[in-house]
């Protein structure tokens, strides 16, 4: 949690300085220290033809707009605004796991979503 809290301070002084490509390109740039080891050792471990790996693949270029977005988001907006509503994808998780994997909520679950959409309007004021 700390990391992330760092990560929006860090993203939203860089997006006075930067362009939001700029920014995902230099992101890039700054994890390849844990990428690399981390991809010599997952390629003795997982098999990359699978559907598991293009899986993966897809899920980083959607990682890489879903920066793109928080970036330019940042460029215009309050870190105070941005970083909250941001971090409240799960309701986006949500849905899509109801829609396309068939998965259900409980009550409380579908209360923590009402409460969710809510905060996104409260922090807009």
């Amino acid at each position: 949690m700390l990391a992330w809290g760092i990560f929006g301070v860090l993203s939203k002084l860089s997006s006075t300085h930067l362009t939001p490509e700029s920014m995902q390109v230099l992101f890039t740039l700054g994890a390849l220290p844990l990428v690399a080891p981390a991809w010599v050792r997952s390629r003795r471990e997982a098999k990359l033809r699978t559907p598991g790996a293009a899986l993966g693949m897809l899920t980083g270029l959607v990682a890489a707009l879903a920066n793109l977005a928080y970036f330019s988001a940042l460029r215009h907006g309050k870190a105070s605004i941005v970083a909250p509503t941001v971090a409240l994808y799960p309701v986006v998780t949500f849905a899509l796991a109801t829609l396309l994997l068939r998965e259900r909520l409980n009550w409380f679950q579908g209360a923590g979503v009402v409460l969710a959409l809510a905060a996104i309007m409260l922090l807009s004021f």
